[in-house]
């Protein structure tokens, strides 16, 4: 027997709140995120979800906790601390021309 999957909680936002947000998005994946999240709220299916926006039902159920934890902040996509480019930016177009 499977496991039910989550639910995002409809009194976080509304849909045109969600709508908003999604159009303010800075990056594609926060856009991304919040257009599932609104499908998932409209009713559709999470393996519907996860195939129109290319993406697993894990991911899914991550975004919908971020979204019942946080609201839209959960939502979008926070400044990674990656470490830094072994090649400078500078270096970088001498590197590609060369492929």
């Amino acid at each position: 027997m499977s496991r039910q999957p989550n639910m995002p909680n409809a009194e976080n936002c509304s849909l045109e709140e969600l709508d908003i947000a999604a159009g303010a998005a800075v990056s594609l994946r926060s856009h991304v995120r919040m257009m599932a999240t609104k499908a998932l709220l409209l009713g559709i299916s999470h393996d519907q979800v996860a195939k129109l926006y290319d993406t697993t039902r894990r991911n899914l159920c991550r975004w919908i906790d971020r979204f019942n934890t946080s609201v839209i902040d959960g939502l979008t996509q926070k400044p990674r601390l990656d470490r830094p480019r072994k090649i400078s930016p500078e270096n970088r177009a001498k590197y590609i021309e060369l492929f």
